[in-house]
C-alpha cells in the first residue's frame, strides 16, 4: 500500500487560466507532504521503541489530538480556498456587468448627440430665414433633410451599438460563468484530495501506535 507521503507527492491538479494561485496550492501540498513524511518517520521510531501496553495506550490520546489538528488545518485551508474562488468569480461577474452597462450607454449618447446636432442645424436655419426671406424655404427644407439624415444615421448607429453591446455582454457573462464553473471543478478536486489524504492516514496509521505524532500543525504555513 502506498504511503500518504507517496500519494501526496503523486497528486496533481489541473491548471486553469483563472483561479487561485497554483504556487500557493503547490506550496500547501509541499508543506503537507513534509509534515506527513515527518509523521511517518516518527511513527517508525515509535513502533521500534514501544514495548509496553501502557505506552501504547497513552499514544491513543496524542494520536487523536494530531488527527483533530490535521482535520482543522485542512478545513481552514478549504474555507480559504473557497472564499478566494468566490471572490474571483464575483470580480469577473462585476467586470462583465460594468462593461455591459458602459456599452449599453453608448447608443443613448449617440442619439442625444444627433438630436443636439439637429437642433443646431434647425436653429441655424431659423437665423438664415430671418436674414433672407427669399432663401427661407430652401434653407428650412435643407435643414429638415439634414436633420432627418442625421437622425437616421444616429438610429442606425444606435442599433449597431446596441447589437454589439448585447453580444459583448453575453460573451462576458458566458466567460464569467465558465471561469466560475472551472473554479468549482478545481475546488471539488482539492476537496477529494484532502478527503483521500485523511482516509489514508486512518487506514495506514493504527491509533494505538501513534504516540509521538504530536506535531504542531499550526506551524505549517498555508498560503492563500
Amino acid at each position: 500500500m502506498d504511503t500518504l507521503s507517496t500519494k501526496l507527492e503523486d497528486t496533481t491538479f489541473p491548471l486553469s487560466r483563472r483561479g487561485y494561485d497554483t504556487a500557493a496550492v503547490d506550496g500547501f501540498m509541499d508543506n503537507l507532504r513534509d509534515v506527513v513524511i515527518d509523521l511517518e518517520a516518527r511513527l517508525m521510531v515509535a513502533m521500534s521503541k514501544s514495548g509496553s501496553l501502557e505506552t501504547q495506550m497513552r499514544a491513543v490520546g496524542d494520536a487523536e489530538h494530531v488527527a483533530e489538528a490535521a482535520f482543522v488545518a485542512a478545513a481552514d485551508a478549504k474555507r480559504r480556498l473557497i472564499a478566494q474562488a468566490e471572490r474571483k468569480a464575483s470580480d469577473i461577474i462585476a467586470e462583465a456587468n460594468a462593461e455591459a452597462a458602459r456599452l449599453l450607454g453608448e447608443p443613448e449618447r449617440a442619439v442625444d448627440e444627433a438630436r443636439r446636432e439637429a437642433d443646431e442645424v434647425r436653429n441655424d436655419a431659423v437665423k438664415r430665414i430671418e436674414a433672407s426671406d427669399a432663401r427661407a424655404a430652401r434653407i428650412i427644407e435643407q435643414a429638415e433633410m439634414t436633420a432627418r439624415t442625421i437622425l437616421a444615421d444616429a438610429r442606425n448607429t444606435a442599433r449597431e451599438l446596441t447589437t454589439s453591446a448585447q453580444q459583448d455582454t453575453t460573451q462576458g457573462i458566458a466567460h464569467a460563468t465558465r471561469e466560475y464553473e472551472r473554479i468549482q471543478v478545481l475546488l471539488a478536486t482539492l476537496k477529494r484530495a484532502v478527503a483521500d489524504s485523511l482516509v489514508t492516514v486512518e487506514a495506514t496509521h493504527p491509533r494505538e501506535v501513534v504516540a509521538s505524532l504530536a506535531v504542531d500543525l499550526s506551524a505549517v504555513e498555508l498560503s492563500n
